[in-house]
């Protein structure tokens, strides 16, 4: 019988998450769902799933499972949109959850060439993110289509809202906040840190460069200019804030 979601990677898009789960998917410990994102907590319709529901779609993620001690959901928008930890607080109070942050301005930029790339995006960069507040508004539900999905440049990146949005309903020892910096440079501590937070026993698996999504875009144009300088502006506080959870500064 499979075992509750138990550990959770809720964040941020373009920050490695695909990277942190393809590492911790090679542990014997830990059952990865496949796809890597179950998108349980972020279903259109989530508010009319009963708890047996929700069972349901995790033990479709999990056909492989076989008796591992974590069973991994990464969902990057789980930390995002801000109900979202409070269901996965009352679905297991004692699950681990583990946000990466990025620089927010490369993080915006990353996910607009993402969405450019993808031909969800038509404006040029700046155009994106100066109405992304209007976009925001059109569509509130949860559809898979609506802007808030692919658009959502830079209220992504509003990581010091969301990381104390995960202390309220968590407590810090279920908390862990890895730097995208320190996993793209620091595999091997990162991963003994991810291993010492969940309690389990390192695991040798090694370094690759599979951060997927390397989209492109010109920063020579003025557009990415203004677009740089207008996001720098608006997330100077997650900016500083992400600071503090870089590995030098916590070891």
């Amino acid at each position: 019988m499979q075992k509750r979601t138990n550990l959770f990677i809720v964040g941020g898009q373009k920050c490695g998450t695909s990277a942190l789960a393809h590492f911790l998917s090679q542990h014997p410990s830990i059952c990865m769902a496949l796809g890597k994102e179950a998108h349980v907590f972020d279903q259109p319709m989530f508010c009319q799933l009963t708890q047996s529901h929700i069972e349901a779609l995790y033990t479709e993620r999990y056909p492989h499972y076989s008796g591992e001690r974590y069973v991994c959901d990464a969902t990057p928008i789980y930390a995002y949109w801000q109900d979202i930890p409070e269901h996965i607080a009352a679905y297991n109070p004692d699950a681990k959850l583990v946000m990466v942050v990025r620089n927010p301005v490369e993080r915006a930029i990353s996910q607009y060439a993402m969405s450019k790339n993808r031909g969800q995006e038509s404006l040029n960069v700046f155009l994106a993110f100066l109405l992304e507040p209007l976009r925001m508004r059109v569509n509130q539900n949860r559809n898979w289509k609506q802007p808030a999905r692919t658009q959502s440049y830079l209220s992504r990146g509003t990581f010091k809202a969301q990381i104390e949005n995960l202390f309220r309903y968590f407590s810090a020892d279920n908390i862990l906040i890895i730097h995208h910096q320190d996993l793209l440079y620091q595999h091997d501590a990162v991963l003994n840190r991810v291993f010492e937070f969940l309690n389990i026993s390192s695991w040798d698996i090694a370094a690759e460069s599979i951060f997927s999504g390397q989209y492109s875009l010109s920063r020579s144009t003025i557009s990415y200019r203004l677009a740089k300088r207008y996001a720098t502006y608006k997330l100077k506080e997650d900016i500083d804030y992400i600071e503090q959870f870089r590995l030098e500064k916590t070891t």
